[in-house]
């Protein structure tokens, strides 16, 4: 940290109650956004509440610091960065404040998302209309600030339409209250606003024939200030000023909107084009009809969203050049599918060709089908070779009707740059967004950026659109603002200058004397090395894993285009369980992926990547695989985490307590020789206080019983640990910590339902356990050293005709992702190809019709969690489906999200909230669930499930076996309950 950033950092904390950083970590990880764009800023300040932002406005001013206020960070010009101060309202400020549901009104803090702020209005059946693709992650103070519209604009208006009044920060410091008053007679409450309100009203009138003919026609949405839409008669609305204006003119620290109530009826369809102006002209029969909605794709959207998912190549032919997608919403179901028909016969006797789908009327099929246009723009990144589409010329608005004629002179302008690029559309409203092909790291490529940006820009006001019609004007659009505004610039000019006369407020976006080009500040890859650092002692460098397979390290971390979909709080997803509770950026797997490219670049210098607090940092991922699972670019987050931990762990080594729980197989090894003693230890409070001091184990984490007699004993007498010669089907079994050391019975269940199946079972005794949680901490080369035999002698075993199977996801986890990239060889690739989890693979024997049925009824009801790891293995879920197989056996899904333990992480005294925190939706499904039992694969899930009840929780395997008659010790074990520190 430099002297001038510590400076700043100690006076800051004296003076707000939020959290100041102004180190080079946290420094990194908001110089950027989805955008382009990296500028480091110099502090990062995340208020508790409008007297901070007050306090650290009067601080810039005071010091002549610029200002950035910042939501999700999801922005694609790069409107929420800069060099000075950013003010990030999503950690804190991000409260629903009230709701008028008779009066359609809300009042909230800027820093809560849509998607938050719609399942709070949802029950109360009102909603948000406004809907951005990010709209899961964007903040409402971001979408007010760029006067945001979406693929519903024709049912729901801009943002700005819906701000009735605000609570802000001018540019002094003042807090103000921002609403409609008489510029004739003011009264704002404060004398300056006062002032501002009587200037701004006089000078709007003086200019109103400017105004009133702007350079565009006939779009939704201006460009710069929205100066058309603030003055009615002698009143001037100050509020709405502010909405477009990104953050130039002061900072909301409260808004008051209009909701809608929540249509009756929505129906939707698709309809797909042989030719690009087909569909652009029935766009046109769309808008004219008032749809709610009307996208637009091109033939390559088409085909990617084909490629990326199963689902969507089923749906959509292959030869389209355009799709459309149409919503009508109605008040009653049968007359909006009515209209829907209509309208489609309307197109389809202009174009005979048109090809459609049936209209969709269920709520789950038409999220799906609108996840194409939300969706499948974030996954391009997925997309190999080094070009990808990069977001410039992304937010173009012209007439509807001219929309044809446009599009063909986008496509000359690409074709005489020999440049290929995806086009998206909200049709309805002629916003066009193009994404070229480009590779950001080539200089030929860059100044290909620079001249179609100006040749489509300069299309863009020739054909009298803005080019800024839906988004922010920001970093890459505010140099031509100038030529877009033409006499209107000077109008809003003089307005920047009353609101900010130093010009502190976000300066370089809209109004700005030095506007940057669409590829200065660019992010990089690379820099120079810094001549002091080379003198240091040699270290660990980057990279420390293998990273010499499809990918490297640096091209992972560039796959990560900043999106922010990683901090949604949706329910129906699960990344990320950290950030979820805290909210705070570093907990995001996004900043986990920035650090890794300011290491990379030299940003973030070599003793950093090693100092515990970017450990600290590395340490909120607990590596449950979500966001590789569910990020729309599948960057292997977990990965790159390892290597920020093999870092620190190769300098600094592991703490004594991770050394233990690293081992806590020798720990139960140990255990299991005394277990009578053991498992009173760790019921007895007293011994579990002296546990918990002694190894970090949490006093109050219940934990699992001690067996009489290991799994692999067992297994020894009963001759599996023999290998067979026979040609028919044959599994090696894995085991785990937990079906070895605690409970055995999940491992005679395992071989109970194969020798069921006629599927012989080995159970080689050379086995371990297969390191995971070392992994997780980081500690690789040690993993690698006890690996490499095992994984020779399971490459044998598979070479022999054996598939291996494992009945703890993790262990399946490891073996099947872990091992082949973190320490790749023929053996490890052999391996995960022939890899399965237990349940999975009875599935897939279902589905070979070989699994055999002769179930017995089971008349009890259970509440079934599918684990993290689980769902990185196994899209198809098949725990779930095979109790489902069961007759009489009632299988509620918990739908609760993460457990919270991950492993050992869960049974830490440091974690132990923080678990309970991420798996409380899942303690409480057992609280309140009428069904008699849970059911989970993950060991560890196990426990959180048991944490709070007392009924039990059984792994679907035993109650396979048990429904096979095969296994009757069950029975007792769903009849148990229990209410002491150990568990079965």
């Amino acid at each position: 940290m430099e002297a001038e950033q510590a400076r700043i950092q100690a006076d800051l904390r004296g003076i707000l109650d939020g959290e100041v950083f102004c180190d080079s970590l946290h420094s990194q990880m908001y110089a950027s956004d989805a955008s382009l764009y990296q500028i480091a800023p110099m502090a990062v300040v995340r208020p508790r509440h409008a007297n901070d932002v007050a306090g650290c406005i009067k601080y810039a001013v005071e010091n002549g610091l610029p200002v950035f206020p910042r939501g999700g960070g999801t922005g694609l010009a790069g409107q929420s960065l800069g060099s000075g101060i950013i003010l990030d309202f999503s950690r804190f400020m991000r409260r629903m404040i009230d709701l008028d549901a008779q009066n359609l009104q809300v009042r909230v803090q800027p820093g809560i998302t849509l998607g938050d702020l719609n399942r709070q209005l949802a029950t109360h059946g009102l909603v948000l209309g406004i809907d951005p693709p990010m709209r899961a992650v964007t903040t409402v103070g971001s979408l007010v600030a760029i006067d945001a519209l979406g693929s519903h604009y024709p049912r729901y208006g801009t943002a700005g339409s819906h701000l009735l009044g605000a609570r802000a920060v001018l540019a002094d410091g003042q807090q103000v209250e921002l609403a409609k008053t008489s510029w004739h007679y003011p009264n704002t409450g404060s004398s300056k606003l006062d002032r501002i309100a009587s200037d701004l009203g006089r000078y709007l009138t003086e200019n109103k024939e400017t105004i009133s003919s702007p350079p565009w026609k006939g779009i939704p949405r201006g460009c710069g200030y929205r100066l058309e839409s603030i003055l009615e008669d002698d009143q001037i609305d100050l509020a709405r000023l502010q909405a477009g204006a990104e953050g130039t003119l002061s900072v909301l620290t409260e808004l008051t909107l209009k909701v809608d109530r929540i249509p009756n009826a929505r129906a939707l369809v698709l309809l797909l084009f042989e030719k690009m102006e087909l569909a652009a002209s029935a766009a046109l029969e769309a808008r004219k009809d008032e749809v709610a909605a009307c996208d637009l794709m091109d033939r390559r959207l088409i085909e990617i969203a084909r490629e990326l998912d199963s689902r969507y190549e089923a749906m959509l032919p292959r030869g389209c050049e355009a799709l459309l997608l149409i919503e009508h919403q109605g008040d009653d179901l049968t007359e909006v599918k009515q209209r829907l028909v209509a309208l489609v016969q309307k197109i389809v006797r202009k174009a005979p060709s048109t090809q459609q789908t049936a209209i969709i009327v269920d709520d789950a099929e038409r999220d799906f089908v609108w996840r194409l246009s939300r969706r499948i723009i974030p996954q391009l990144v997925r997309l190999g070779g080094p070009q990808k589409p990069i977001s410039f010329v992304d937010d173009l608005s012209i007439q509807p009707e001219r929309m044809p004629d446009f599009l063909f002179e986008i496509q000359n302008i690409l074709k005489s740059e020999r440049v290929t690029a995806t086009l998206f559309a909200h049709a309805a409203q002629g916003n066009v967004q193009l994404r070229p092909f480009l590779d950001p790291n080539s200089e030929e490529d860059i100044q290909k950026l620079l001249r179609i940006a100006d040749k489509v820009f300069e299309k863009v006001i020739e054909f009298r659109g803005v080019i800024s019609g839906e988004h922010a004007v920001g970093l890459s659009r505010s140099g031509y603002l100038r030529q877009q505004l033409g006499e209107l610039y000077p109008i809003c000019r003089q307005v920047k200058t009353w609101f900010d006369p130093d010009g502190i407020l976000n300066p370089g976006k809209l109004i700005t004397d030095a506007p940057q080009r669409p590829i200065d500040n660019l992010r990089t890859d690379r820099k120079e090395p810094d001549p002091e650092e080379l003198k240091q002692p040699a270290r660990p460098m980057l990279p420390i894993l293998d990273w010499s397979g499809e990918k490297s390290l640096e091209a992972t971390s560039r796959q990560c285009n900043g999106c922010g979909r990683c901090r949604t709080n949706a329910p129906t997803e699960r990344m990320c369980p950290l950030f979820r509770i805290s909210r705070s950026e570093e907990a995001s797997p996004r900043a986990k992926a920035n650090l890794i490219r300011g290491l990379l670049s030299g940003d973030i210098s070599g003793p950093q990547s090693e100092s515990d607090q970017m450990r600290q940092i590395a340490d909120l991922c607990f590596h449950c695989h979500q966001c590789r699972f569910e990020c729309p670019s599948q960057v292997d987050i977990p990965r790159m985490v390892v290597e920020l931990k093999a870092q620190h762990t190769a300098t600094n080594g592991l703490r004594i307590t991770d050394r233990l729980l690293s081992r806590i197989d020798l720990l139960t090894n140990v255990a299991s020789r005394f277990p009578r003693l053991a498992n009173w230890a760790m019921g007895n409070r007293s011994m579990r206080w002296l546990l918990e001091k002694s190894t970090g184990i949490a006093m109050g984490r219940r934990l699992p019983q001690i067996a009489k007699q290991s799994f692999l004993r067992w297994a020894v007498k009963q001759k599996l640990n023999r290998m067979s010669r026979s040609g028919s089907r044959k599994v090696l079994y894995l085991v785990d910590q937990y079906a070895n050391w605690h409970n055995p019975w999940v491992g005679k269940a395992l071989v109970e339902v194969m020798q069921h199946q006629r599927v012989e079972v080995y159970v080689p005794t050379w086995q371990t356990v297969t390191w995971m949680t070392k992994i997780s901490l980081g500690d690789v080369e040690r993993v690698k050293r006890l690996i490499v035999p095992q994984l020779r002698r399971l490459a044998d075993a598979v070479r022999q005709g054996y598939t291996i199977v494992a009945t703890e996801p993790t262990a399946a986890l490891c073996l099947q992702h872990e091992y082949p990239n973190l320490f790749p060889s023929d053996d490890a690739t052999l391996v995960a190809s022939n890899t399965q989890e237990a349940g999975h693979y009875l599935w897939e024997m279902h589905n070979r019709n070989e699994l055999e049925l002769d179930f017995k009824p089971l008349n009890i009801s259970v509440v079934y969690h599918t684990p993290c790891h689980l769902r990185a293995l196994d899209i198809e879920y098949s725990g779930t489906k095979l109790l489902e197989l069961i007759p009489g056996l009632n299988v509620l899904q918990a739908d609760s999200g993460c457990s919270g333990m991950a492993g050992v992480y869960g049974l830490k005294r440091e974690n132990y909230r923080n678990s309970l925190r991420v798996g409380w939706g899942l303690i409480s499904t057992m609280q309140k669930t009428p069904a008699q039992i849970g059911s989970t694969e993950c060991a560890s899930c196990k426990l959180q499930m048991e944490q709070g009840v007392d009924k039990p929780t059984i792994p679907p395997i035993a109650l396979l076996a048990y429904a096979y008659g095969r296994l009757p010790e069950v029975k007792a074990w769903i009849q148990a309950r229990h209410d002491s520190l150990v568990v079965p």
